[in-house]
């Protein structure tokens, strides 16, 4: 099973993209990206496990073709607006200073607008990474996916034993995961 220390939510006004799901903007890769739909309005919100604070903040542009480019921003930390700015039309790591540190445990970012000039664009563009740097300069909002297992060896040995006492002839991998798969739907 995958994991991460953040979720991240789309406003439901967007239209998300499966193959570019939100928690890449906090995988701490930035060759990844997710799709923004509309792009002018777009709106997500990173939830975190525990509060952070950030001193600064920062955007990764992905700039590709017809893609809209998303230009004036808005970051709301726990409901109250830490900052406003303006980002180039360009790739790369767009990071902005705080006037003071900002604590929260809920990160929106909302885009305003996007660029001009941009012909054809679809309306939709892409964003591949939100940071944000505590004092020391430490991305706390990077929350990886990593895989975890479903669970531990105790759990596994009971539902070894339950399989052998539903079924005693059982003893083969395929008919543990068909009793497993079995069990999983009658809940």
């Amino acid at each position: 099973m995958t994991v991460s220390d953040a979720e991240v939510a789309a406003a439901k006004h967007m239209r998300v993209n499966p193959k570019t799901p939100f928690f890449r903007v906090v995988d701490g890769v930035t060759s990844s990206w997710t799709a923004l739909e509309p792009m002018t309005g777009a709106e997500f919100t990173i939830r975190l496990k525990a509060p952070v604070t950030v001193h600064s903040l920062a955007v990764w542009q992905t700039v590709s073709g017809r893609l809209a480019v998303a230009k004036d921003v808005v970051f709301v930390g726990d409901g109250k607006e830490i900052l406003k700015t303006e980002l180039a039309n360009k790739r790369g790591q767009q990071k902005v200073a705080l006037l003071q540190p900002a604590t929260f445990k809920e990160l929106t970012l909302k885009v305003i607008s996007e660029h001009a000039g941009i012909a054809e664009s679809q309306g939709w563009g892409s964003i591949s990474e939100v940071e944000g740097f505590d004092k020391d300069g430490n991305n706390v909002l990077a929350s990886p996916p990593r895989s975890v297992p479903r669970g531990n060896a105790e759990e596994l040995m009971a539902t070894y034993r339950a399989v052998k006492t539903d079924r005693p002839h059982a003893s083969c991998v395929h008919d543990l995961h068909r009793w497993l798969h079995e069990s999983q739907n009658e809940t």
